[in-house]
């Protein structure tokens, strides 16, 4: 005799099929790259039909910018947890900048499908358009953590704070891309105290 699954159950199985689905496409983004990648591939790779696929995606395009957005969450949870009014910029930038390597440490692909998305927004103007809006949001959040910072009296306010903004936000990106491509001695994740610091005396309040 068979017994209906609980809608807890079949909540959770329909949360592990998604997310199944959505590590399948990592993997297959990663190797073969967005635009070769297909459906039929990504549904294979999870041991799901297409049927299972459509289910809780529209389409390929769909499943993307939900990961594209699940990263940004991850790497706004990253700031969150690494940063401690209760303890200086220098520490705070160690904190944030050891816990975005640990991602790329327990997520080898996850870097290598975040850069495909930068890479298919050049491509495609309609991507690039969705994209400048995730990476506003983006933005905002770590305006918000250096307001928080001004309010402290710890970060400086004589410089523009969208500027700060961007400039902290191209300087992890770019680190996480030489973490991945530079030879070893030059990887900034090798020098993250020194590098800590050195983001501190341009943030420190004079």
């Amino acid at each position: 005799m068979t017994t209906a699954q609980t809608p807890t159950k079949r909540r959770r199985s329909r949360e592990q099929t998604r997310r199944r689905l959505l590590d399948a496409a990592l993997k297959i983004f990663a190797h073969n790259g967005f635009e070769r990648a297909t459906v039929d591939e990504i549904v294979r790779e999870a041991g799901f039909s297409k049927g299972a696929f459509y289910v809780h995606f529209e389409s390929k395009e769909d499943l993307f910018w939900e990961m594209l957005r699940q990263r940004i969450e991850a790497r706004k949870e990253t700031l969150r947890h690494a940063l401690d009014p209760s303890i200086g910029i220098a520490e705070n930038q160690r904190r944030i900048l050891e816990a975005f390597f640990d991602t790329r440490g327990s997520e080898p692909l996850g870097t290598a499908v975040y850069y495909e998305f930068m890479a298919h927004a050049m491509r495609n103007e309609m991507v690039r358009a969705r994209l400048a809006e995730f990476y506003a949001g983006w933005h905002d959040f770590v305006v918000d953590a250096l307001k928080l910072g001004r309010e402290l009296g710890i970060v400086r306010d004589d410089v523009d704070i969208s500027l700060q903004a961007s400039a902290l936000m191209a300087t992890y990106e770019g680190a996480l891309i030489q973490s991945e491509l530079a030879p070893e001695p030059l990887r900034l994740s090798g020098r993250v105290q020194e590098f800590s610091e050195l983001l501190a005396d341009w943030l420190v309040r004079r």
